[in-house]
């Protein structure tokens, strides 16, 4: 599962004073100090660290719903400040240099979505939803791809597409990330997730479910996507995966015509409970700025 990477001592008010080392993703040696509620938080971390890999997975299985979502979230925000690395077992050196390492996976699933936005990176690969699949790997081969990178030590997947929900197995994908021990993290333009599916996710070993949005009502979204119903649909799952206490991030793609919207989201999705990191910024009609908001 995971493993604390950084130094870090405790200080005589308390607090911790952690120090990141400079790594592959960090240009310069980070220091953070942790106070308040953090300092419990980070004296979870360590005592879960210290188990072997199998005790913490039966530590969170063991978890509700919501207790696990929020662990999950924290350390995903930990390790992308580098203080600690998914792993998957603890097993000495001479044995982790005896065989390749996968650190991650990135799980493309499809190239067919429901939406056709105008700066879509797929461009004439992007198929309709209802499109032939007979080209994409099937349900048995993506299960065999993930038992191959559970072998070579994954603990980490990003699952994209197109839109990954439009597959019928998607949550088949999903529950044998988790099952695997491998933490996932989902981009999808949230249409097709229901209440249902949420209630499922929060199960799941998942970091995060970021959903686009492509405007600030239906008909901003009809001129960037070319769904107009998708606007609504995709403000539904946010509420629902936020109800089902599962780590969201919401993504506000911003053109020159939809910026000014931009603040109304904001209101809309505030009682949410979401942090807001940032301001859309007006840009080409044809491009879009990064995550301007996410979950706590």
């Amino acid at each position: 599962m995971f493993a604390i990477t950084c130094s870090f001592e405790r200080l005589p008010d308390g607090r911790f004073h952690l120090f990141a080392d400079e790594n592959w993703r960090l240009k310069a040696r980070k220091r953070l100090f942790l106070d308040g509620p953090f300092v419990a938080v980070w004296e979870q971390l360590l005592a879960l660290g210290k188990l072997p890999h199998e005790s913490q997975r039966s530590v969170m299985k063991q978890m509700s719903p919501d207790a696990r979502a929020r662990l999950i979230a924290t350390i995903a925000a930990f390790r992308r400040g580098g203080l600690l690395e998914f792993e998957a077992d603890n097993e000495p050196p001479s044995a982790a240099l005896a065989r390749p390492r996968l650190i991650k996976l990135h799980l493309e699933l499809t190239h067919r979505c429901n939406f056709r936005c105008a700066a879509c990176y797929l461009g004439a690969r992007l198929q309709r939803a209802g499109a032939d699949d007979s080209d994409e790997g099937t349900t048995e081969q993506w299960l065999q791809m993930i038992r191959d990178a559970t072998e070579l030590g994954c603990s980490f997947a990003t699952v994209t597409g197109g839109e990954p929900f439009v597959r019928r197995d998607i949550l088949a994908i999903l529950e044998a990330l988790s099952d695997n021990g491998i933490i996932s993290e989902i981009n999808t333009n949230g249409s097709p997730i229901t209440r249902e599916i949420a209630g499922r996710l929060s199960t799941l070993l998942i970091s995060g479910v970021s959903v686009s949005l492509y405007g600030y009502d239906e008909s901003s979204a009809q001129q960037y996507s070319g769904n107009a119903p998708g606007y609504l649909a995709a403000m539904k799952a946010i509420h629902y995966l936020a109800e089902a206490r599962v780590p969201v991030n919401v993504k506000y793609f911003t053109t020159r015509d939809n910026a000014h919207g931009f603040e109304g989201v904001k209101r809309e999705l505030g009682p949410l409970g979401l942090n807001w990191r940032g301001s859309a910024t007006p840009s080409t009609p044809t491009s879009s700025t990064d995550s301007n908001v996410a979950a706590s």
